[in-house]
């Protein structure tokens, strides 16, 4: 499930924070819950914590990025399912819906097994609002599937890659990091001093 929280941003306001370790349809209410606490705290900018969240849904993660781009966006494509021209048809389009504020910048905590769904939400928003990464390099996985009963065994064969609204995917080396900062595996996550979360506050003094 989600864990959100707040940071010291500069000049003393808050920044959210929200880490997200599994794209899955439990974790949507809560999601929308915490979020609206985070604005409710007053937080405009946001630290989303994907570094060990390996995908998931396609469903959820549109629903993260509806609740981060905010209701002004409704309507405009977060991602693009496509499919080879053979099955064009298939092709199938998400979009923001949302009924509440979003937020102003968000700062993606990223790393190698930042895999999938992870990678699509960094790639849907970056048409929108200023998106950094920081830690290291994501999987690179642009590609989903849909699962297929086969005489008693489920084939899951790749059947589609992801595109943002302007186009962008195959990122096939993973989305880089725009700032490399090492995960020391220690501290606690989503304190000052861990060193993902120092970089992304750091990040969001030097913008």
């Amino acid at each position: 499930m989600p864990v959100v929280g707040t940071l010291p941003g500069p000049g003393g306001r808050p920044v959210g924070y929200l880490l997200m370790k599994d794209f899955i349809t439990q974790a949507e209410e809560p999601l929308r819950t915490g979020l609206a606490q985070l604005r409710a705290a007053g937080a405009t900018e946001l630290v989303l914590d994907l570094r060990y969240n390996g995908g998931g849904r396609v469903s959820t993660a549109n629903v993260l990025g509806s609740l981060i781009v905010g209701a002004e966006r409704n309507g405009q494509v977060f991602t693009e399912l496509r499919y080879n021209a053979r099955l064009a048809a298939q092709n199938t389009r998400f979009t923001f819906e949302a009924s509440t504020p979003g937020f102003q910048r968000v700062v993606v905590l990223t790393g190698p097994r930042t895999c999938s769904a992870s990678e699509l939400v960094v790639n849907g928003l970056a048409p929108y609002l200023p998106v950094a990464t920081i830690g290291g390099a994501t999987c690179g996985k642009p590609y989903g599937f849909n699962p297929t009963p086969n005489c008693g065994t489920t084939v899951s064969a790749v059947n589609f890659e992801s595109v943002n609204a302007a186009g962008v995917g195959r990122y096939h080396d993973g989305l880089p990091a725009t700032c490399s900062v090492d995960d020391t595996a220690t501290g606690s996550f989503g304190q000052p001093d861990e060193a993902l979360t120092a970089g992304a506050l750091g990040c969001q003094a030097r913008r």
